[in-house]
């Protein structure tokens, strides 16, 4: 033994605290400005006849989601809104473009 001391799994945790909290902030980011464009290339014909796949899709939403996520993080604030407010946040912005 080298006769270093190893920390505790609770003082990482407590380390990665912060970290952990600014990741949560980020996806719950993503996962509100996300529907949007997936819903413009779910029903938009140039999409569909394309045949992208799936995960290109996904990528192509992303990158037209990357502009907006930083303004969508300091919109939510360190406290993001309960789940059931997500939830509704989500649904309209997915059937937004559908009007």
């Amino acid at each position: 033994m080298s006769g270093q001391a190893t920390a505790p799994p609770g003082d990482v945790i407590t380390q990665l605290q912060p970290l952990l909290e600014m990741a949560h902030r980020w996806l719950i980011a993503y996962a509100v400005l996300l529907p949007r464009p997936l819903a413009i290339l779910a029903i938009n014909p140039v999409f569909t006849r394309v045949e992208l796949s799936n995960l290109l899709k996904g990528v192509i939403a992303t990158g037209m989601v990357f502009p907006m996520w930083p303004m969508m993080v300091d919109v939510l604030g360190d406290h993001p809104p309960g789940t059931g407010r997500l939830l509704l946040l989500v649904v309209k912005e997915s059937l937004k473009r559908l009007a």
